[in-house]
């Protein structure tokens, strides 16, 4: 495995000379994790590493007093998690657990913290990545205050378009979509429900589901479905 390759491709790194992603490479631990196993656990106190996914695929979760879990995030190769820890020091603010085999890049605090005092250009890089992850984060809160379900699916769709969605003329194809119930689960709703959503949506011609991905037909469609 590459680790230079992969950390250059990591947002957080893009300011970092090749001789800095080296020493990088140098530190970080290869970690595997097998389907189900708990890779982080809310309020944890003991870790400050960030983690760099390699292969296979995470899925980062709260939940509340009574007991019910809600997914944040579905996570894949060259995604990463853990950052804010790692710069504050504070507890995990969610859960992280594999949804398959998944092999992990851990970054340990002490190690980035060398590296910003290095380079301050990385700080700055560090600052637009989290901007820009807390943009996404404010556009999923607004969406689950203010919308129905028919516009938290919606919006939800449109996130993974813009993520990891592929261009193909003026469509965007999303390969391995989550499932209905991890939808469910990140939009607040139940399985039932996201399938008759789906089926209104694509009956709409804005949106075609297939079984291991989705194809957008009309952005601008879904953009206004409240």
């Amino acid at each position: 495995m590459d680790k230079v390759k992969l950390l250059s491709r990591v947002p957080l790194f893009r300011a970092l000379h090749e001789k800095d992603i080296k020493r990088l490479a140098d530190v970080v631990i290869l970690r595997k994790y097998d389907k189900n196993q708990a890779i982080l656990r809310e309020d944890d106190k003991h870790t400050s590493s960030m983690f760099i996914i390699v292969t296979g695929k995470i899925k980062v979760m709260i939940t509340s007093y009574e007991g019910k879990e809600a997914i944040l995030d579905i996570m894949e190769p060259g995604d990463y998690f853990g950052e804010m820890s790692i710069i504050d020091g504070e507890p995990r603010s969610a859960s992280v657990y594999a949804v398959e085999h998944t092999e992990l890049l851990i970054l340990r605090r002490e190690d980035l913290l060398v590296q910003i005092e290095r380079n301050p250009k990385l700080a700055l890089s560090m600052l637009i990545e989290f901007s820009r992850r807390l943009r996404i984060a404010d556009r999923r809160i607004s969406s689950l205050a203010l919308l129905g379900v028919y516009g938290r699916i919606a919006n939800l769709i449109i996130d993974l378009a813009n993520k990891k969605g592929e261009a193909v003329g003026k469509i965007i194809v999303v390969k391995d979509r989550p499932t209905h119930q991890e939808i469910a689960d990140m939009t607040g709703t139940t399985r039932e429900t996201v399938s008759r959503v789906l089926n209104k949506l694509q009956r709409s011609g804005s949106l075609l589901v297939e079984r291991d991905k989705l194809i957008v037909l009309h952005k601008e469609e879904l953009e206004n479905v409240e």
